[in-house]
This record gives structure tokens, sequence and C-alpha cells, in this order.
């Protein structure tokens, strides 16, 4: 299994890869009904789903990976790809010869679903992806390496309203995106009282999500 959501009646679609007996893989997207037996499976061969959000239109969004060659060079294809789960795929964004080699942009990766667009913030590459669902193309920003420690929790609540949570030798808190459009970048600020030791009060130790407007 790669990543897993849930929709607002409570089924679960989940993305992984299935072991085949000619020791091959096939990656795939299902979804479940509301006990839990798999009604639908999108095969997405040639992409590794590795991320998946759904969009408030019931169709998913993926940022994942095309494999390697026997050189180690990364398969030609596409990171980001909608699905509709009756008719597969149904769009493809953002070349993967767009990113470094090594490692792949989908890696320790995060995607968030909002009200009119998909964002996706990739840690290995430090890049920001906004990709609007009336758009053709995505967005990309390059993103400052934070000084704050690793990434363990990620939220968006709005179009550019994203929020980490970094964590670091005992100090922890809540970080924000500042978004520089003149110069195509984002960086991350600290949200002032939250930053501190773990016994320090008003610190933040965790975020696990957004409900709305709401962490």
């Amino acid at each position: 299994m790669y990543s897993a959501t849930v929709t607002t009646d409570g089924r679960i679609i989940a993305a992984g890869s299935a072991d085949k007996p000619d020791g091959t893989v096939a990656p795939f997207i299902t979804v479940t009904d509301l006990a839990g037996k798999m009604t639908n499976v999108i095969q997405t061969k040639g992409f590794a789903p590795a991320n998946i959000c759904l969009a408030p239109d019931g169709t998913i969004w993926s940022f994942g990976g095309t494999g390697y060659n026997s050189h180690s060079e990364p398969n030609p294809g596409d990171t980001l790809r909608h699905f509709d789960l009756q008719k597969g795929e149904i769009g493809s964004y953002l070349p993967r010869s767009a990113f470094s080699s090594h490692p792949g942009p989908e890696t320790l990766a995060y995607i968030r679903c909002l009200a009119h667009e998909v964002v996706v913030y990739a840690t290995r590459t430090q890049e920001y992806i906004e990709m609007k669902y009336s758009g053709v193309a995505p967005h990309v920003y390059r993103t400052e390496a934070p000084s704050a420690g690793r990434l363990l929790g990620f939220a968006a609540t709005g179009s550019k309203e994203v929020y980490g949570y970094f964590s670091s030798r005992g100090d922890s808190g809540l970080y924000y995106l500042l978004f520089d459009e003149a110069a195509n970048a984002v960086r991350w600020l600290p949200v002032q009282g939250t930053i501190g030791a773990y016994t320090k009060a008003g610190a933040i130790t965790g975020l696990w999500g957004s409900d709305d407007n709401a962490l």
C-alpha cells in the first residue's frame, strides 16, 4: 500500500501495487464500499500512485513515480495524474524529466485536494506544486530548504494557506508557507507561539491535517 484516503460517506480509496506471479508489479487505485469490499480498481500501468487525494467532484489526483530503467534513469511519463473511477486516467501533467533523477520527487511527498485546486509538496526536491482544476498546467514553486528540522505533518486549508509541522532535536512547532510570486518561490516561517521544546506550553507537537479552514 502506498497511500489512502476516505470519501465523505466513509468509503476507502487506496493506492498500491500487487506482486504478480511473473515477478512484475501491477500498480493500482481502488475504492471500497462501506463494508470494505473493493468495488472498482484502476490499473495505473507504468505509474506508481504514491500519493493520492479525493477532489470535490469525486475524481482522484495522484503524485507518483514512473520507475527506472536498467540504467537507473527515470522512465518517461508524467508525475501528476488525474483519475476517474469509471473512466480511468483523464489527465496527466508535469513530466518526470522536470525533476532530478534521484531522489524520486514522489518519495515523502504530500498531496491535498482543495476546493478549487490540488497542491503537492515534494520534500525531497523542495518544490511546491499548484494545479487548478480548471487549469491546463501546474504551477511549480521552488522552496527554500527549511532549517527547522524534518517535516512530519502537512495541511492546507485553502489556496496558498499551507502549514507544516517540523521537529528537530526535541524542539518542534508549526510553520506556514510564505509565497513570493515575483521570485516564484516559497519559504517556511514559524507560527508565533507554537515553537519550542515538547515541554513548553503552547508548543505544537503534531499536525494531523485540516478540516475546512481549521487545523
